[in-house]
């Protein structure tokens, strides 16, 4: 590492910049690097964030591809100026780093340690199996929100539930669509969801235990809208780590697009909930 490096300057990007990059780039065209501690990274962090810690980045180098942005992030973007130093003095040719770290942020966070969820895949699954793991997460959370529609009595909360189950079926469309594309084959539905991962939520937990959790979270509109934007922003965050774990390029390609779409979902959500409350 260059001495130098320790003492110059690096490219900056306020919040709302790193935000804005993110949303115009695929996140497979950059690395979102968070340097905190494992406990910092456990209580909240970017949905689909690197996590190496600054004391571990000399060592873990070859885990961050060389030829995409690097956007490191902190608490309050000390240890991140200081890796993005690191990074640059080591050949990393476009490095910037969040001024003001996470607590700058007030966007949606995710919680959870680095290997939470990923126990539901290997790495080497192909593009058919993705999607079939994929295609079950979206059934036990479209299953979740028809069950939330039948239990509430508030018609707007029941029109809010009914809404979000609509789009989980129309992404199981989708996924099983695709999954006949890949496989060039035109299996039977019944026959594709016996190779899903049933009664599991976006995010990888049970749908019962999940029900028990949160049975206070869905009594009013703003809960309820909470509860729904955390959700998808857990799954954002899980899909882009799966595309971090994968090693077939068609799989990783794949599940990158999912991870896409789920974008979307939180920009329609973000835009009802301003509308509603």
């Amino acid at each position: 590492m260059l001495l130098n490096h320790l003492f110059s300057s690096v490219k900056k990007m306020s919040a709302e910049e790193a935000k804005s990059f993110m949303a115009e780039h695929s996140p497979d065209s950059y690395t979102l690097l968070d340097v905190r501690t494992l406990g910092e990274y456990e209580q909240a962090h970017i949905p689909g964030a690197r996590f190496i810690p600054i004391s571990e980045l000399s060592d873990r180098l070859q885990e961050i591809d060389r030829d995409k942005p690097v956007l490191t992030y902190c608490a309050v973007g000390g240890r991140s100026h200081s890796a993005a130093q690191m990074l640059e003095g080591q050949g990393f040719k476009e490095v910037y780093n969040m001024k003001g770290g996470i607590r700058t942020w007030a966007g949606l966070e995710v919680a959870g340690l680095p290997d939470y969820g990923l126990y539901l895949i290997k790495g080497d699954e192909s593009p058919e199996r993705m999607l079939a793991i994929a295609y079950g997460m979206e059934d036990g959370l479209s299953a979740f929100y028809k069950i939330l529609a039948q239990k509430n009595e508030a018609i707007r909360l029941i029109e809010l539930f009914t809404t979000l189950a609509d789009w989980e079926e129309k992404h199981k469309a989708t996924l099983f669509d695709l999954y006949r594309r890949v496989t060039g084959s035109m299996v039977d539905l019944n026959e594709f969801i016996h190779q899903t991962v049933n009664d599991t939520i976006e995010g990888g937990r049970s749908l019962e235990d999940f029900l028990k959790t949160v049975e206070g979270e869905t009594k009013t509109l703003e809960k309820t809208f909470d509860l729904a934007l955390s959700l998808e922003a857990q799954a954002l965050d899980l899909y882009l780590r799966f595309a971090q774990k994968l090693t077939v390029p068609a799989t990783r390609d794949i599940v990158t697009q999912i991870a896409q779409d789920e974008k979307f979902h939180l920009a329609k959500l973000e835009e009802l909930s301003n509308q509603s409350l």
